[in-house]
């Protein structure tokens, strides 16, 4: 579950006992991936600001999460006008590496309202242990 700043990760274990933990990100999750393997997770998140004309602006973030401790290990701003997508754990064919993927796309203010987004990109992130 999230809130408009922070994520909400909840557990029901054996004795039907809930356990909560609020992540605070300073920013609104949209898209989460876990990687058990290294035992974190990869949020991504968006933050609108507003400028003193009015104009809206939007900044998104891959925040790199320590799924025990839950610490912010790292933080990846995407480019301007760049909006985080999709994410995925994946391991490829002959690497033994894990990478979060990040899909993204591109949507100017002036293209915002048309839902045409005209480049879009993948990230790849890998953690080193």
């Amino acid at each position: 579950m999230s809130t408009n700043d922070s994520l909400i990760i909840g557990a029901i274990d054996q004795t039907q006992k809930l356990n909560v933990t609020t992540v605070p990100l300073g920013e609104m999750p949209r898209r989460i991936a876990y990687q058990p393997e290294t035992k974190s997770l990869c949020v991504l998140t968006s933050n609108i600001t507003t400028t003193p004309s009015g104009e809206e602006l939007s900044s998104c973030f891959a925040k790199l999460v320590d799924s025990v401790t839950y610490e912010i290990l790292d933080s990846v701003p995407l480019q301007q006008y760049e909006e985080a997508t999709s994410i995925s754990s994946v391991r490829f064919t002959d690497d033994p590496q894990l990478y979060y993927v990040v899909g993204t796309g591109f949507a100017p203010p002036s293209e915002r309202m048309t839902f045409l987004i005209k480049k879009s990109t993948d990230s790849f992130f890998q953690l080193n242990l």
